[in-house]
């Protein structure tokens, strides 16, 4: 049988890294335990086949209690604060957004910068938004119940969102967009729960009763290229309001 120095001396191997108490850590529960099975050796003179047995069933407990805890999901809000879209973040609450901030299902968000914030408030055209308006626009940036991963978008692919509306996305050789929006899908942030991809610019839908291919004719003499070629191809359908 292995003698009780020994089996100290090999208890007293590094095991791996502990940050925390030192009177909780992995050698400090085996230093016990060897003392433990000391103090039965010597004092009651137990067999050896009974000393491994206690052995192995100190060993099985300690193990049992080394195991870590599973981190719990960061919240929402403080992941978006940590993550620099504090003023996401701050849209979130002002609004009362419950449905996102206390979702405890998987979710994708496509995060404005806080630059894209600063400029959505100084614009005249965006600046005196109302309440319901802001909830669209902020509902739009959500896919609720899915965490979409770099390897998951497919061109064309199709989402919904918590403002009822629908996303397209594209998978270009260089880029990726969201709505004709450019998407930075690398690198992201994420929790166990929540995956963030920063967008520089609010994903937006055309106006109730007008399509997209129409927005563009209206300003024929600056998108007069794009136009032609939207006819040549044959996608003015595909362009209307309301994305199938």
């Amino acid at each position: 049988m292995m003698s009780s120095r020994a089996t100290e001396i090999k208890a007293n191997r590094n095991w791996g890294s502990f940050q925390g108490d030192m009177n909780d850590s992995y050698i400090y529960r085996w230093k016990r335990i060897i003392a433990v099975c000391h103090i039965f050796h010597i004092q009651r003179g137990f067999r050896n086949d009974n000393m491994k047995l206690l052995i192995i069933s100190l060993a099985l407990c300690a193990c049992n209690m080394a195991v870590p805890i599973e981190p719990s999901t960061q919240p929402l809000l403080e992941l978006l604060s940590s993550s620099g879209f504090s003023e996401l973040k701050e849209a979130l609450v002002k609004h009362n957004m419950t449905n996102i901030i206390n979702a405890t299902e998987p979710m994708t968000i496509f995060a404005p910068s806080n630059e894209a914030f600063k400029n959505l408030k100084q614009n005249p055209w965006t600046k005196n938004m109302t309440h319901g308006m802001m909830e669209k626009l902020l509902g739009r940036l959500v896919v609720l119940r899915r965490k979409l991963l770099p390897a998951d978008v497919r061109n064309e692919m199709i989402v919904d969102t918590a403002s009822n509306e629908k996303l397209r996305l594209n998978v270009y050789p260089k880029v990726r967009t969201v709505n004709g929006i450019m998407v930075v899908m690398e690198p992201n942030v994420q929790s166990q729960q929540v995956i963030i991809y920063r967008v520089n610019r609010f994903p937006m839908s055309p106006p109730p009763g007008r399509d997209i291919f129409e927005m563009l004719n209206r300003r024929k003499e600056r998108f007069s290229t794009l136009v032609r070629a939207i006819e040549v191809a044959n996608l003015k359908e595909t362009l209307k309001t309301g994305i199938r």
